[in-house]
């Protein structure tokens, strides 16, 4: 028993030894630094610990300089402000080496040599893929044939008023007949009739349906360009979600840099007898769970990319051709501009609207039309008769003739079509209410979101910091034996999905965005929210081709 007491305290004592020789190492008064108070990185902090007096070498393990922080949080908000790929750290031996092992295990998880997505000068902008969607897509290029076919039909009703040549030639056999002793008919005969018509009127009927066909025409054409819309807004869903993609495989590879730092940390305490294996099993595990993220983020960026590119009707596209895109211009927005004023603006840009109203027009001048079938239809021809074969009938002849003809009664069959035509017109009228009412709710869902996308952003930022903040300090407590290894993976597990979530808010307030501008129906200037006079009152030439 007393063995047993004596064993425990020559162990208690030399612990305790060793705890004052860390302490030592990094009290204020000997020189060194103790962990941070205000959240940053010293310069050059070091731990020295001796578990046994009779060691003679010392391991001593070096955080990384404040420089390799700075560098860190500079890529970070490049990620943020550009969204692009293809950027490097410092030179710095150590940020080198832990960027080749990051990349290495990239390398191991996608199977690729390089994350650089942008290793062409020329990069894709929102624009250019809106409009290369817009005139290639198969959708709309069917959509438009609508238009044409449209215009062939206005063709076809115009043409009623024109003139009209008519040829026609008819041969009969038939056994002669005689009458009286003369031969009345021959037993063949041959007429040629060649005529010319022009229809002088229809009194409203023929003048009501070729108005009817010219406004299908503008009906058809705001049909496409609302296609054109939901298109846009289709390349900008895809084009802004593949640059959140990117964003957040930069963010992935750093989170996983950090995480083989904490790693590392773990180790070289490990090796000093500071900590248990289970720590570091621990460590391992977070840089497994970052590799096999990555690989998840990896897998959303290849699926991103896939469908911009399907949009955008590239071929031979496939997860080894990866597009390089610009990211858009900051969003601003005018102080002055209010709800009110977007629904205003979106009850007068949406084409969904005025088409049907341009629908309603069409109706209106169908019922006209079919208010005048009962009217009489004047027409003019002249006719030129040739027929050798006939008996008292000349071989050539002349004609002029006035066509009047006059249906007197249809047996109901005009009253029944105004009726049905009427019953068009109240559906049509309850479907733009409902229409509208949807539009202007989507529009005020809409401005809520954006609104609330700008309070997300600032708070994940204000988490980004504190995040940053709270692992700065749990590493330094924990290199210089003041905190345990749980503290720090739940300050980098903290660290990690702050950052990630930084990077979604900041995508999600442009998606956002977008979401409004096709809401409203018009794609706001250089990305500033503002409504002008100019667009509650757009020209002829803006809402019409």
């Amino acid at each position: 028993m007393k063995r047993n007491l004596f064993t425990f305290g020559v162990a208690l004592a030399l612990l305790m030894s060793g705890v004052a020789t860390v302490r030592a190492q990094n009290d204020p008064q000997n020189g060194s630094q103790t962990g941070p108070q205000t959240g940053k990185t010293p310069a050059a902090a070091s731990v020295t610990y001796q578990p046994d007096s009779s060691q003679e070498e010392l391991v001593t393990i070096s955080p990384p300089s404040e420089d390799f922080i700075k560098a860190i949080d500079e890529n970070f908000k490049k990620t943020i402000e550009t969204g692009k790929r293809g950027r490097t750290l410092t030179d710095d031996a150590y940020v080198k080496n832990e960027r080749e092992a990051v990349e290495q295990m990239e390398r191991t998880v996608t199977g690729r040599q390089t994350l650089d997505l942008n290793s062409s000068t020329n990069y894709l902008t929102l624009q250019d893929s809106i409009d290369k969607a817009v005139s290639q897509h198969p959708s709309l290029r069917q959509a438009r044939e609508n238009i044409a076919q449209a215009e062939s039909r206005y063709s076809q009703a115009k043409s009623a008023k024109n003139i009209k040549f008519n040829v026609s030639n008819v041969t009969t056999l038939q056994p002669k007949y005689f009458y009286k002793g003369q031969k009345v008919t021959n037993p063949w005969s041959d007429v040629l009739r060649a005529s010319l018509e022009k229809v002088l009127t229809t009194f409203g009927q023929l003048e009501n349906s070729i108005a009817s066909a010219y406004l299908s025409i503008g009906v058809e054409r705001l049909n496409v360009q609302a296609q054109e819309r939901a298109m846009a807004f289709k390349v900008k869903q895809a084009f802004l979600n593949r640059l959140k993609a990117d964003a957040i495989v930069d963010v992935s590879l750093l989170n996983l840099g950090l995480t083989k730092e904490s790693l590392i940390d773990a180790n070289n305490l490990y090796k000093q007898g500071v900590m248990a294996r289970y720590d570091v099993i621990q460590s391992e595990l977070q840089v497994v769970e970052a590799v096999e993220q990555l690989a998840l983020y990896n897998e959303s960026l290849e699926t991103a990319n896939a469908e911009l590119s399907e949009l955008l009707c590239l071929e031979n596209s496939g997860p080894s051709v990866r597009l390089a895109l610009e990211k858009p211009a900051e969003i601003t927005v005018d102080k002055n501009c209010t709800l009110e004023d977007l629904k205003q603006l979106a009850a007068k840009r949406r084409y969904e609207i005025m088409a049907l109203d341009r629908s309603r027009e069409v109706l209106q001048k169908t019922r006209e039309t079919a208010e005048a079938d009962s009217r009489p239809t004047i027409a003019l021809s002249g006719d030129y008769i040739f027929s050798p074969g006939g008996v008292g009938t000349p071989e050539s002849m002349i004609q002029l003739n006035l066509k009047i003809n006059w249906s007197a009664w249809d047996g109901g069959e005009r009253k029944a079509k105004l009726e049905e035509i009427d019953s068009q017109l109240r559906a049509l009228e309850a479907s733009r209410e409902t229409m509208v009412s949807q539009i202007l709710l989507s529009v005020e869902q809409a401005w809520l979101d954006f609104k609330l996308t700008d309070v997300t952003t600032r708070t994940a930022k204000k988490r980004v910091e504190a995040a940053w903040i709270f692992h700065d300090m749990a590493r330094q407590r924990f290199l210089n034996g003041l905190g345990t290894s749980i503290e720090v993976r739940d300050a980098l597990s903290s660290l990690n999905t702050a950052r990630e979530a930084y990077v979604a808010a900041c995508y999600d307030r442009d998606l956002a965005f977008a979401n409004l501008e096709y809401c409203v129906g018009i794609d706001f200037p250089n990305r500033c929210l503002a409504v002008t006079p100019e667009m509650l009152n757009p020209s002829d030439d803006e809402t019409r081709e």
